[in-house]
């Protein structure tokens, strides 16, 4: 199971891959491009998320977190893209855009994910708030159908305070659906829900061992996620009868993550620790959490049997909370066999390309 790095391509975002093309962001041009990252031909021009947005240059549009946050495919080509707190939607055909949805009270989407009824075939894209300010309020979970016109619509809601924030919803191999929470005490969960997302079961919850942002079932049934947490070591953990159990350690906290059916892709992020209160030395703070091992951002295979180190690159000397953790980031979609792309943030040689990685 080796996977190398055959092509980098320099100020493109990967945002969803197709069985026909790959859609990727430049700036604020959505493109699609051939599979080999080639033939590179524009689509529209997105709206700036702010004044700020309009800055040219990496820096500034890592400052101010531009770029595509998650992207989910509707029908009639039409693509979902979340932005900050607004998600709109796009006709590949065309190039036209709308509004799908404005995200009250300044959330914004960390994953958008697809889930599909077992009875009934019916497909919903949903996702669930993802708040910053830990102020203790209730945090909802969104859903769609895919038809072009569908209305969003609340699942169930976390009561105010019980936790900070919804990392990924995520449907298992097997069908089951997971929920899973952030950051610290009990909001760090996983839950166990259905379909329709009206029901929330505490599968697993309170420690940092179990704050996790995806999760994957093995061919072998095997269910694994690994650790969130800029605090304490982080693992590859499985997850069996609510009980989690180590794997093998990881180089840091893990934010994203790409499957297909026989391979979880992951990355490891390089991340600050706690906040000190002082603003400036937190703003400006380079030196990794203690859950961190080292400088470099990861990105691992696992197949079930064995976890392979794919790639790294050392976190770049801009501060981690003014200028973004040092990471890479995963297109949603499902990429052609032997192959998964990439995007580098924050790290040296990486930063801003779309990476291409293929078995070899």
């Amino acid at each position: 199971m080796e996977y190398r790095l055959s092509k980098s391509l320099a100020g493109y975002q990967p945002v969803y891959c197709r069985p026909e093309d790959l859609i990727l962001l430049k700036g604020r041009q959505l493109c699609r491009a051939n599979h080999e990252l080639g033939d590179i031909r524009p689509i529209c021009t997105l709206p700036p998320q702010s004044a700020a947005a309009r800055l040219p240059g990496r820096l500034a549009a890592r400052i101010f977190r531009a770029g595509i946050d998650a992207a989910a495919a509707i029908e009639d080509d039409w693509l979902l893209i979340a932005m900050r707190d607004t998600i709109y939607r796009v006709s590949l055909t065309t190039g036209e855009w709308q509004v799908d949805l404005q995200i009250e009270g300044g959330g914004r989407v960390l994953n958008m994910s697809e889930i599909v009824d077992p009875s009934s075939g019916r497909r919903t894209i949903c996702f669930g708030d993802y708040v910053t300010a830990f102020d203790g309020r209730p945090v909802r979970l969104w859903r769609r159908g895919t038809a072009e016109q569908a209305e969003w619509e609340f699942g169930a809601t976390f009561p105010a305070g019980s936790v900070d924030h919804v990392h990924n919803i995520v449907q298992t191999a097997d069908e089951a659906v997971f929920v899973l929470t952030g950051d610290f005490g009990d909001a760090a969960a996983i839950w166990r829900s259905n379909p329709d997302l009206t029901l929330l079961e505490p599968i697993a919850r309170g420690s940092q061992g179990v704050r996790a942002c995806w999760l994957w079932q093995a061919p072998n049934g095997e269910t694994v996620f690994a650790t969130d947490s800029q605090f304490e070591t982080n693992h590859l953990r499985q997850l069996s009868g609510g009980v989690a159990h180590d794997v093998a350690p990881i180089l840091g906290s893990s934010i994203y993550a790409y499957a297909d059916r026989s391979h979880v892709f992951f990355s490891t992020a390089v991340e600050p620790g706690a906040l000190t209160g002082k603003r400036f030395r937190d703003i400006f703070e380079r030196r990794p959490g203690p859950g961190i091992m080292g400088e470099d951002a990861a990105i691992y295979a696992y197949d079930g049997r064995e976890l392979v180190l794919v790639h790294r690159a050392r976190k770049d000397g801009w501060p981690m909370r003014l200028a973004q953790f040092g990471t890479f980031r995963f297109c949603n979609g499902n990429a052609p066999a032997d192959r998964f792309y990439a995007y580098g943030v924050a790290v040296e040689r990486d930063d801003g390309h779309c990476l291409l990685f293929e078995r070899s």
